[in-house]
């Protein structure tokens, strides 16, 4: 009962119904607290929009395509989510006030669920940074970290933000990507120089769209 209090404290939440649409009803622009995006039609508020202001904004999760609901955290909890276009922000009540309150979902976990058998998703063995330069082992998930990603990830939040690579660096429709347990690295050349030669995947929108989220109303 308090954790529920406190959710409604902080954030208007939509209820997660029966059916796969979540209903949006975003907080006036003008509202105390409250951020409107003319982008999407979303709102951001309260320890969301804190920690998204703080951890990177549009260029690490892009705008809001939801507005805050109940959600079931893969650990069982129930917490509030909130989609972006590049990640699932979740806010965790049982963890309120402290670092973790607000964490990102592991989309990259979830959406490469059924792609082990595929050779980039294949562990490799740490003497395989004998063959690449630039590059850096990862035991925990036995992949490699290398340029262009490496330097990257780690100015950018690196494992609280991302969390561990899953796979090698591998060609998705003409773009060298990786991923990571919380999110897709792309590496853009044409933008080569500019803060966009490396650019987080959408994989908030993807993972809504197949939610059939995205079909409700802004």
């Amino acid at each position: 009962m308090i954790l529920l209090l406190v959710v409604h404290l902080v954030f208007a939440v939509a209820p997660l119904p029966s059916s796969t649409h979540v209903p949006f009803t975003p907080a006036p622009a003008f509202a105390s607290g409250v951020s409107w995006y003319q982008e999407t039609g979303h709102t951001l508020s309260g320890p969301i929009r804190a920690f998204w202001e703080a951890h990177g904004g549009v260029v690490i999760y892009g705008f809001p395509l939801s507005e805050p609901f109940a959600w079931q955290a893969e650990t069982g909890e129930q917490v509030v989510a909130q989609y972006f276009e590049r990640a699932r922000l979740e806010y965790h009540p049982s963890l309120h006030g402290t670092s973790q309150q607000v964490q990102a979902g592991r989309l990259g976990v979830e959406l490469t669920s059924t792609r082990g058998e595929e050779a980039a998703f294949a562990s490799v063995p740490a003497d395989a940074l004998l063959v690449w330069s630039d590059c850096r082992f990862v035991p925990e998930t036995s992949h490699r970290l290398c340029a262009p990603f490496h330097a990257w990830w780690d100015e950018h939040g690196g494992l609280e933000t991302f969390g561990y690579p899953l796979s090698e660096q591998l060609q998705e429709n003409g773009v060298l990507v990786q991923y990571f347990e919380r999110a897709r690295l792309e590496h853009q050349p044409q933008f080569a120089g500019t803060e966009w030669e490396i650019e987080v995947g959408h994989l908030g929108s993807a993972d809504a769209a197949e939610r059939g989220l995205l079909d409700a109303p802004a």
